[in-house]
């Protein structure tokens, strides 16, 4: 009889202490979820406190790095504008509208409290147009990255002979719409060897990279077009009456050089001059080839 009473009582008790539990559990979880509205609300009140308070209107918005385009183009593609609130301001969504924008390269921007935003960027500058069925603007870091428009700048070498194929991984993630613009026969199966993916493309960046430099022989801007060819490599059409200077696949610094002294000494040399001279071969250059225009003589 006495160990059953002891039972009960023991059942009572152990019930007790699971309620007391429980309502113990409740009361803090409840008390947590309430901490947590609070805070959201405060953090709401402080949020639109901020974003509507004077205090952080722009007075204040720097544009530097542009060359193409204007400040207020800059505002309208960043959907920023003076009197705008700054903590209102999404930094990453302007950021990606500015980078939407075909001449933008690079985006910094930034606020500075209280009251002013600074937008750095860089453009892309312009190197020379690929021809592939459609034209594109092609940078001096090599990507290809608009396509060109009738305002775009039109004296810049053009490139030919190219095909979506030659681009290199970096070139076809950059610009994956242009696949749309190939030619049907850029399917086509080439004849001879067929070079190593974006080589060809990589060796027309080097030589325009190499007539961007200060004192270079062939500057860009005496370039009309480079030909690439898949079995003589890349020909470069240059000068004032035009030239064509053919300068095969590789070794482009070294041709450059020899070029260089070639020039020199047909503009100083006497018997010929730069005029005279119809093509240079530097494919091989151990063996310069040398061609006149017709109704001239060899010297």
């Amino acid at each position: 009889m006495g160990t059953s009473l002891i039972r009960k009582s023991s059942s009572r008790h152990r019930r007790h202490k699971q309620r007391l539990y429980i309502l113990t559990a409740g009361l803090k979880a409840a008390t947590g979820m309430l901490a947590v509205v609070l805070l959201s609300l405060i953090f709401i009140f402080c949020y639109d406190l901020t974003t509507q308070c004077n205090y952080f209107k722009a007075k204040k918005i720097t544009v530097s790095g542009t060359h193409r385009l204007s400040e207020n183009l800059v505002y309208e593609q960043a959907q920023i504008k003076p009197g705008m609130n700054i903590m209102a301001l999404n930094l990453a969504a302007a950021r990606k509208r500015l980078l939407a924008h075909p001449w933008i390269a690079e985006v910094q921007i930034q606020r500075e409290i209280p009251s002013a935003i600074h937008i750095r960027i860089r453009e892309h500058r312009e190197l020379a147009v690929v021809d592939l069925g459609r034209r594109f603007l092609i940078d001096e870091d090599g990507n290809i990255f608009k396509e060109c428009d009738p305002v775009d700048p039109r004296d810049l070498p053009v490139i030919h002979g190219l095909r979506y194929s030659d681009l290199n991984v970096r070139q076809k993630a950059a610009a994956p719409g242009l696949k749309k613009y190939m030619p049907s026969t850029d399917t086509k199966k080439p004849t001879g060897a067929k070079p190593a993916a974006g080589s060809l493309y990589d060796a027309v960046i080097a030589v325009l990279r190499l007539s961007n430099t200060a004192g270079t022989v062939v500057p860009n801007k005496e370039i009309k077009k480079i030909q690439v060819d898949r079995q003589i490599g890349l020909t470069v059409y240059a000068y004032e009456r035009t030239k064509a200077i053919k300068l095969g696949f590789d070794n482009y610094a070294d041709k450059y050089a020899i070029l260089k002294t070639i020039v020199a000494y047909l503009k100083h040399g006497g018997a010929l001059n730069l005029n005279d001279i119809d093509s240079i071969d530097l494919n091989n250059p151990d063996r310069i080839i040398i061609n006149l225009l017709r109704g001239k003589k060899e010297v």
